[in-house]
């Protein structure tokens, strides 16, 4: 009887031995990819084979984890892209899917304990590139009895960004002030999402996304506190907070 269990466990031990190893050998090899519909928005993403489905945020940016290592992910990753058609605006390139009809306006990679994670941004149709203009003061908001204004040359960057079809305009007469906007880029920064930097004018604050949404959140010696908002080509010009 006991001889039987030890020729038990030594049988689980040797199955499980060779478990880990195909596990681990195959974090380095290419599987493939495989169609992925997302529940939420109803669109269909090309991604690596035995990919797992984790979360769909606002209708355009979705999570997977893998088991594959990273570099190996990067390299499927920028595969997949490179079958789509390019968009090129300014300093950002877009990927447009024909057969899905969607448009990847990002996508990444994060580390993970035992699976990696990799997440893609995207916007159904075929996106075109935003026409660069002048900052327009677009709404205005106080605080502490004192108003300030909000300028835009990107009037669909917040919507994007927002996960919904809102206007900054619309966001300001509903919520009033820029709290939880604040909130969402902090947490973002500690994602490394978006960049954050701090001037020495007082405490201006640049959020600044990798792609389709930046921030500039004046704060002068002389009291000024207007937002900028922008992509990701947003920088701190001489003329703002002023």
């Amino acid at each position: 009887m006991k001889e039987k269990l030890s020729k038990n466990k030594i049988l689980i031990g040797t199955v499980a031995v060779l478990l880990i190893g195909v596990f681990l050998s195959a974090r380095y090899i290419s599987m493939g990819t495989s169609e992925q519909f997302l529940p939420v928005s109803s669109a269909t993403l090309t991604i690596p084979k035995f990919s797992i489905y984790v979360k769909e945020c606002c209708m355009t940016s979705v999570t997977f984890k893998s088991f594959q290592n990273l570099k190996l992910l990067q390299k499927e990753l920028d595969k997949i892209m490179n079958d789509y058609e390019k968009i090129n605006c300014g300093e950002n390139t877009y990927y447009y899917d024909k057969e899905h009809d969607l448009t990847i306006t990002e996508y990444g990679i994060k580390k993970g304990v035992i699976l990696n994670e990799f997440y893609i941004t995207f916007d159904k149709g075929k996106t075109k590139c935003e026409n660069k203009t002048e900052m327009e003061e677009v709404a205005r908001f106080t605080k502490e009895e004192k108003e300030h204004a909000i300028y835009t040359n990107c009037p669909t960057c917040f919507s994007k960004w927002n996960g919904n079809f809102t206007t900054i305009e619309d966001y300001i007469k509903e919520y009033e002030n820029l709290d939880e906007i604040i909130n969402k880029l902090e947490q973002e920064v500690e994602e490394k999402k978006v960049t954050k930097e701090i001037y020495k004018d007082g405490g201006t604050i640049l959020y600044k996304g990798r792609r389709t949404f930046s921030l500039l959140k004046c704060h002068t010696l002389d009291g000024n506190e207007d937002i900028y908002i922008g992509d990701s080509s947003l920088n701190y010009e001489e003329n703002y907070c002023k």
